[in-house]
Order: C-alpha cells, then sequence, then structure tokens
C-alpha cells in the first residue's frame, strides 16, 4: 500500500524464554513489526487485527497533510502534547516528550509506531480533529521491553 512503510510479521519472538512465566504467551499474539529500539531494549508492533485501522490512519494522514490548507504549523508546542509529523516519508501522529527551547528541537515518539526522533518544533503540525476520534483514540503501537539479563550484572562489577 503506498504511504506504508514496509512491515515484517512476527510470531512467539521469544517463545523458549522461560526467566518470566507468561512471556512466551503473550509473545504469541501474532503482529506487525514497526521499530526496533536497541538504546531502550524494545520493539514496537502492531496487533494484526490493528492493521486496517493503522492503514486507515496512514492514508488519512498522507491525505489531509498533503493538502497545504489543512497544514498548520503548531504556534504552541506543548510537552507532552500530541502533534501531526513528517517522519520518514509519511505523516505520524507524535508525542513530545521534551523540548529545547535554546535550539528549537523536540524530542519525540510517533505513538503508533514506537519511533524515539529528534525534530524542530517548527516541523510539529497541529493534529486534525479527526485522528483523534472514533477509532483513532487510541495508539496501535504496542511496545515490548527486553529483559536484561541477569549475568551482565556480575560482569560489571569484576
Amino acid at each position: 500500500m503506498a504511504g506504508t512503510p514496509p512491515r515484517r510479521h512476527f510470531k512467539s519472538l521469544f517463545a523458549n524464554y522461560s526467566a518470566s512465566p507468561g512471556l512466551s504467551a503473550a509473545l504469541k499474539i501474532p503482529g506487525i513489526f514497526r521499530h526496533y529500539d536497541a538504546s531502550h531494549r524494545q520493539f514496537t508492533c502492531t496487533l494484526m487485527d490493528d492493521e486496517r485501522l493503522y492503514d486507515a490512519l496512514q492514508m488519512q494522514m498522507n491525505e489531509i497533510y498533503s493538502n497545504e490548507n489543512e497544514c498548520n504549523v503548531a504556534l504552541r508546542v506543548k510537552r507532552m502534547g500530541i502533534y501531526a509529523a513528517h517522519v520518514n516519508d509519511s505523516w505520524k501522529r507524535v508525542r513530545v516528550d521534551q523540548i529545547d527551547y535554546d535550539t528549537n528541537q523536540c524530542s519525540i515518539e510517533t505513538v503508533d509506531d514506537g519511533q524515539l526522533l529528534k525534530l524542530s518544533r517548527y516541523e510539529l503540525f497541529v493534529l486534525h480533529p479527526k485522528l483523534l476520534t472514533n477509532q483513532y483514540k487510541r495508539t496501535f503501537g504496542v511496545r515490548f521491553v527486553l529483559p536484561r539479563k541477569c549475568g551482565s550484572i556480575f560482569s560489571i562489577i569484576n
């Protein structure tokens, strides 16, 4: 589908992981891999049941924001605010986590993909109200945090 990033399906990535009871059962849920963040040891996916809604959201955002009359730069950017931004050739809903007023840079997270990025605050746009109502009231990203191995603590001490 045009305007949506390539995706990889995952199923049961850590089915034999035994340190956390119930982890293997949780990861047998079919989903679509969206983003892996190595520095935070986490990945984000979309549940297979939400794929149609995710694609519809992407299409609607691309349609709305390709029209210059609908693109309004966010004049007042607030921490934890939800905006639209053009990320990796696609429009995304983003949340502002931090704002550096000296450089006008914002640390953002794409709420449906889980990507952590820095953007200029002048690259954030007012989110169209349609993109926060009905089926779009929630995010489509499910975040999984990978457990740390206990042995790694001992290697630091020794």
